[in-house]
């Protein structure tokens, strides 16, 4: 094995102590990989219990609603529930000529200063396209679906409404901060304890510039502080314990409107005598007539309307893609296998065989050791190992992610799932069915040879049970 030797230490591998220490790091750092997993899916949105059924909408703006009955996420139709809800707070009016034809009105003098931000945003999207304080629905239809950034802005205000109230907040609590934080900074410090023993590029010239043994624990310090950073960016939100109460309650809400259907049918111009409680029956997804007759109605891939249960409804569609969606399940088992033994075995066995032979510069800078200055072979050195370090830890997480996509593909090979219901959404080719019990529906790939739908279509899927690998699609009669 080749070593790097520096003014009489030497680097020869990790043995003993050092090798202990190696081991130990790897082994924490994948238990912190495993929590952090666990967290991940620990800490998502999930949607409490429908209070009781209740005619009346809450004090919450219907946008804020349509975020929290939506796994705290903004749908487009939240848009067409803030217009109708400025209607009914008389900040503008809307007139239906005949069926398919509207016309929006300001309504001269008002006092805008209550309104929140997206509302503002709304407002001033009727007074750019208004002509003479009126202008025909079908014209906002332009702005609010060519520009994307358009609707971003007014998802980003609404969950800093819902943050604001005390509805929402960090994915993140405190006390994972502090666990996952406090773990990896253990694994860090084995790390640096490990290459500290094993002399790893630890120089004794007298030099102030001389790498000491001890080094690699400021070195880990900076790692753990980069990593954490990294860790903060993801900067998703969730519900409070409030906004898991204010979600039931819009939930009966919600619950009422679709057994008692009273909302179903009505133009927009209705606001004038159903008020907030059209403009929330639009938001949690219960007035489909009145959201198709509006302007907002841009194809959303995240939301599709469904009348599959016997009343009008929106559901939540979802697009997921890691450990293996879609796949044969013998081919993620076999392929996420291979992964975890492959990728395991990289960042536990051959990093630390890589690691003197990646780092014996000695010949590329000659001239720098012949003069006794290191400071160049140290930043290049230091570059590399970080680098190396990084990389193990990202083989890490890939053996881990291997072992989970093997095991969901393992545990599919007993009997599939028979999915019969209604075709919502076709999209990205793939397509979402409702079958009418759940508010979210899952996006599965379309296989070549196991047949095809069209949106509206009643069909029966036989699927893999975590996977979603299709296995036929059947066309079934009309309901």
């Amino acid at each position: 094995m080749l070593a790097l030797a520096v003014g009489g230490e030497q680097f020869d591998g990790f043995s003993g102590l050092s090798l202990v220490l190696l081991i130990a790091a790897f082994l924490s750092g994948g238990g912190w990989a495993g929590l952090a997993v666990v967290r991940w899916f620990a800490t998502r949105s999930t949607l409490p219990r429908a209070g009781p059924e209740t005619d009346e909408p809450g004090p919450e703006p219907p946008a804020v609603a349509n975020f929290l009955i939506n796994h705290c996420h903004v749908t487009r139709v939240a848009v067409s529930a803030t217009f109708v809800d400025l209607a009914a707070q008389r900040f503008l009016a809307i007139d239906m000529l005949s069926l398919d034809h509207g016309v929006v009105r300001l309504r001269q003098p008002v006092e805008t200063s209550v309104l929140r931000p997206y509302e503002h945003q709304v407002l001033d999207l009727i007074r750019r396209r208004a002509t003479g304080g009126s202008c025909p629905l079908e014209v906002l239809e332009v702005e609010a679906s060519a520009d994307d950034g358009w609707f971003k802005a007014f998802q980003k205000g609404v969950v800093k409404d819902a943050r604001r109230m005390g509805l929402a907040r960090n994915r993140w609590a405190a006390l994972d901060y502090v666990v996952l934080g406090g773990w990896l900074a253990v694994v860090f410090l084995l790390f640096a304890l490990s290459f500290a023993s094993a002399n790893l590029f630890v120089q004794d010239t007298g030099s102030s510039d001389d790498w000491g043994r001890w080094d690699w624990l400021w070195a880990g310090g900076i790692a753990w502080v980069v990593l954490m950073v990294g860790f903060g960016a993801f900067r998703s939100v969730r519900e409070t314990d409030e906004g898991d109460r204010v979600a039931s309650r819009w939930l009966g809400f919600r619950n009422y409107l679709r057994h008692s259907e009273a909302l179903e049918g009505l133009p927009p111009a209705a606001v004038t005598v159903w008020g907030r409680n059209l403009s929330g029956a639009l938001a949690v997804g219960a007035a489909h007539d009145t959201a198709e007759a509006l302007p907002f109605r841009t194809e959303d891939p995240e939301a599709a309307w469904t009348r599959y249960s016997g009343v009008w409804r929106q559901v939540r569609v979802e697009y997921p893609r890691r450990f293996g969606f879609g796949q044969e399940p013998w081919k993620a088992a076999l392929e996420g296998l291979g992964r975890a033994v492959m990728f395991g075995g990289m960042a536990f066995i051959i990093l630390p065989i890589m690691l003197p032979l990646v780092f014996d510069l000695r010949d590329e800078f000659g001239s720098d050791l012949a003069s006794g200055d290191f400071a160049k072979l140290k930043l290049i050195v230091f570059g590399v190992v970080a680098f190396q370090t990084a990389l193990g830890g990202w083989w890490a997480l890939l053996a881990l992610a291997g072992a989970i996509r093997g095991l969901r593909g393992i545990s599919d090979l007993g009997r599939p799932v028979v999915l019969e219901g209604e075709v919502v959404k076709v999209h990205g080719g793939r397509i979402a069915v409702d079958d009418g019990r759940h508010d979210s529906v899952t996006a599965f790939f379309l296989v070549p040879g196991a047949g095809s739908a069209s949106r509206g279509d009643h069909v029966r899927v036989v699927h893999t049970a975590n996977l979603w690998r299709v296995r036929s699609i059947e066309q079934l009669p009309s309901l």
